[in-house]
């Protein structure tokens, strides 16, 4: 996602300036190479004014319930105590006191309270926490991963033809899920480690809410997460610290290599909303699937390129990580 997203942040900042340009002349000649300076072909989609990326959002994936069945506190009647019966009915010489056992109020320790399902915020944390950190650290499974990208919004120059053609070329840097690849992680390799996301948040204010549902002997869970403004390096970041975003050091490094942008510094962000972690978890707490879901939004509030103003223009789109088939 990461080399994607730069990528059209730097699509966007030229074909801003080009039809810019193109807007104040009466003759341009306008001609859009990638970063490294190569020429970029038009698709025929793109060619027709179509967007070559129409695929609708693949964020099909039902949230499961967020109902958490409410532990049950009862605790069985103790039987009847043996003051109940009269001590006259029965001498006490006869019956040798040693020989009736005072009856016993504790529950069976076969049984599992329902207390130890995880209920609270924290618990389902932790939870979840613990299960990617095994195979984060310890590469104790393997899985298949799949990242795919959808572009929503694309408001580049205000003119819907062109929009649709820049947006055909961005769309090639991004796959749909039927065309994304499928990565394989390999149980005790570097693979394993390197594909899952981790979790080492510790601020859980920054956790907006985290649901569990039994699912047959399953826990589905759902945790969201609050909203982050251009993630930064140095610790700071709470959804870096539980997913794959991208963060403003690796943006500068792209935007400082465009020589003519100007006052850009503070006025372009990476947005992120609604991240959203679903998963299912066995009691034990290994992971049986894993879904990771944020819609991502380019801006650029102002910036010039040469003398030309780039003025509140944005690209939004939805980023999906999904992990099956794991095997302990």
């Amino acid at each position: 996602m990461k080399k994607n997203i730069l990528r059209v942040l730097s699509l966007v900042i030229v074909a801003a300036m080009l039809f810019a340009f193109a807007s104040c002349t009466q003759k341009v000649e306008i001609r859009l190479v990638d970063k490294d300076g190569n020429d970029m072909t038009f698709p025929a989609a793109a060619a027709n004014n179509t967007p070559a990326n129409n695929t609708p959002s693949n964020n099909d994936t039902p949230a499961p319930s967020s109902e958490t069945p409410a532990p049950s506190s009862e605790t069985p009647s103790s039987e009847q105590p043996a003051s109940d019966t009269p001590a006259s009915d029965t001498p006490a010489s006869d019956t040798p006191a040693s020989d009736t056992p005072a009856p016993s109020s504790e529950t069976p320790s076969s049984e599992t309270p329902a207390s130890t399902v995880p209920s609270t915020k924290e618990e389902i944390c932790n939870l979840y926490a613990k299960a990617v950190n095994d195979i984060k650290n310890n590469g104790s499974a393997s899985y298949n991963k799949i990242e795919f990208q959808t572009i929503t919004t694309f408001n580049i120059t205000g003119i819907g033809a062109v929009d649709n053609l820049i947006k055909g070329i961005a769309g090639r840097y991004f796959k749909d899920e039927a065309s994304a690849d499928h990565q394989v992680a390999q149980k005790g390799q570097d693979s394993s480690k390197d594909k899952m996301l981790g979790w080492t948040l510790t601020d859980y204010s920054k956790v907006t809410s985290a649901s569990l549902t039994q699912n047959g002997g399953n826990y589905d869970i759902v945790i969201k997460m609050a909203d982050e403004d251009t993630p930064h390096k140095g610790g700071g970041s709470h959804l870096a610290a539980v997913g794959s975003v991208l963060l403003w050091e690796d943006i500068e490094k792209e935007l400082v290599g465009i020589g003519e942008l100007k006052e850009w510094q503070g006025n372009i962000h990476v947005v992120y909303t609604n991240y959203t972690i679903t998963a299912t978890l066995t009691p034990e707490g290994k992971l049986v699937n894993m879904t990771h879901h944020t819609d991502v939004d380019i801006q650029i509030a102002h910036a010039k390129i040469s003398f030309v103003k780039l003025e509140n223009k944005n690209v939004a789109m939805e980023n999906t990580a999904r992990f099956t088939d794991f095997v302990y």
